[in-house]
């Protein structure tokens, strides 16, 4: 789904990117959810990562737009969440509204 905003038309509520290390055998994947209220499914295609699976999955969640940290109080902090899963060759991760997401594969 997308949104518009005083700037720009057609934003995309899920962005991702991924990252592939250099000796080829972890795959960490980044996502974020911009919409303000719904849990978004991330479906992401492994084709080319057979033998890979999640080792790690952390977040950003669950804060209020407006949250700040200080030196005496650290609202926003990632969390540690259950490992995605992988059914056939598809990495299914529910995705929190306004969520900073990375999720690392490794290959077995």
């Amino acid at each position: 789904s997308k949104y518009d905003t005083r700037w720009y038309t057609d934003v995309p509520h899920v962005d991702t990117s991924a990252v592939l290390s250099e000796d080829g055998n972890e795959l960490t994947i980044f996502a974020v959810n911009r919409d303000m209220t719904d849990v978004i499914n991330l479906e992401t295609k492994l084709c080319d990562f057979e033998g890979f699976v999640p080792v790690e999955n952390i977040a950003i969640e669950d804060c209020d737009p407006e949250d700040i940290n200080t030196k005496d109080c650290e609202k926003v902090h990632p969390v540690t969440k259950s490992l995605p899963v992988i059914d056939g060759k598809i990495l299914t991760a529910p995705l929190k509204p306004m969520s900073w997401n990375m999720i690392r594969l490794k290959k077995i």
